[in-house]
């Protein structure tokens, strides 16, 4: 299996520029940047005309591909095409959340249930811009499918929450 990544940059609107990566189809750079089209299309009309309601051709076509089973090609059918969303979207969100971890080590900073809350709300706040649909896209998934389930990368986080939580005392359980 052939693998490529690169980063685009502006590729979807409101968001940094990203890394990537792919395994099998559309695996060149124009695959690529194929996929992300497909990718942001799919994710502003879902937005618009629900999750079940816009066809994958809609999508094609707005995504600028000429052939009409562009998304299939890329993503195999409409819960690939989700899946490839929310895995962007969540990948972008990890992304910063290492940045946000990383920059408090760097300092000397011990991690405090404030800086794990904020590394774990920050990225995904960050992600509902105006100019972003992923938010309402979110809203829309768990309105017709129930909550987005929550990516394995921010476990140890978690883990390191419960572990601070189970040793504070009420008073600072509080503040």
């Amino acid at each position: 299996v052939r693998r490529s990544s690169f980063r685009l940059m502006s590729a979807l609107p409101g968001h940094h520029a990203t890394e990537v990566s792919d395994t099998g189809s559309g695996t060149s750079p124009k695959g690529m940047v194929s996929r992300v089209a497909l990718i942001s299309a799919g994710e502003r009309l879902f937005v618009v005309h629900g999750l079940e309601v816009v066809s994958l051709e809609q999508i094609a076509r707005a995504a600028g591909q000429r052939n009409k089973s562009a998304v299939q090609y890329y993503f195999g059918d409409r819960s690939g095409l989700i899946r490839a969303i929310v895995d962007l979207r969540y990948d972008q969100a990890h992304a910063e959340r290492e940045r946000m971890l990383e920059a408090r080590a760097t300092s000397g900073a011990e991690p405090t249930v404030g800086s794990l809350v904020e590394s774990l709300v920050l990225p995904v706040a960050n992600s509902v811009t105006d100019t972003s649909y992923f938010g309402r896209f979110q809203a829309q998934y768990a309105l017709s499918r129930g909550p987005i389930a929550a990516s394995g990368r921010v476990a140890p986080i978690k883990q390191s929450l419960r572990n601070m939580i189970a040793g504070l005392s009420d008073e600072e359980f509080e503040v």
